[in-house]
C-alpha cells in the first residue's frame, strides 16, 4: 500500500500478528509493524513457514498462540509512524502497536526444520518462538 506522496527512500513495513488463544491471555492481540526493507527474503520465508501451520479453534484445551505475517502489503515508515503516535496517545494498559526497525534474524531455522509436514509441530514452533511478544529479540533495532 506504499503511496505516490511517500519519499521514494523511506522504509516499508509489513504487519505481523500475535493473538493469545491461551486460556488467561485469550483475545489478546499484538500488532507489530516489521522493517520489510533489508529483511525480504528472511521475512518472505518467515511467512511461509507460518502459512504451513495450521490451527484447531474448536478445540478449548488449545494452548498456542496464533501468529500471521502479512507480505503482501507494504506500508510506508510514515503510517506506521503515525498509527503507533496515535495509539500512544489512547489510554490503554498495554501497547496495541509496536515498530520493529533494523536487521531481522529469525531464531530458530527456517529452512531445516524437520518436522515441515507437522503442522501441529510447526504451531508449536511458532508458539515456542513467537508467544509473548519474542519477535521484538528477532530485531537488531528496537
Amino acid at each position: 500500500m506504499s503511496t505516490e506522496s511517500s519519499s521514494s527512500c523511506e522504509k516499508e513495513f509489513v504487519v505481523f500478528y500475535e493473538k493469545e488463544l491461551k486460556e488467561h491471555r485469550a483475545g489478546e492481540l499484538y500488532i507489530f509493524y516489521v522493517q520489510w526493507t533489508g529483511n525480504e527474503a528472511e521475512l518472505t520465508k518467515l511467512a511461509s513457514f507460518i502459512s504451513k501451520a495450521e490451527y484447531d479453534y474448536t478445540d478449548n484445551t488449545y494452548d498456542h498462540c496464533f501468529v500471521d505475517l502479512d507480505i503482501c502489503v507494504k506500508l510506508p515508515e510514515s503510517h506506521v509512524d503515525l498509527q503507533c503516535k496515535l495509539h500512544h496517545k489512547m489510554i490503554t494498559k498495554r501497547k496495541l502497536f509496536t515498530k520493529l526497525t533494523g536487521k531481522f534474524t529469525c531464531t530458530f531455522d527456517l529452512d531445516e526444520d524437520p518436522k515441515l509436514d507437522d503442522y501441529e509441530t510447526i504451531a508449536c514452533v511458532l508458539d515456542e518462538n513467537f508467544h509473548k511478544r519474542q519477535i521484538v529479540r528477532m530485531f537488531e533495532n528496537r
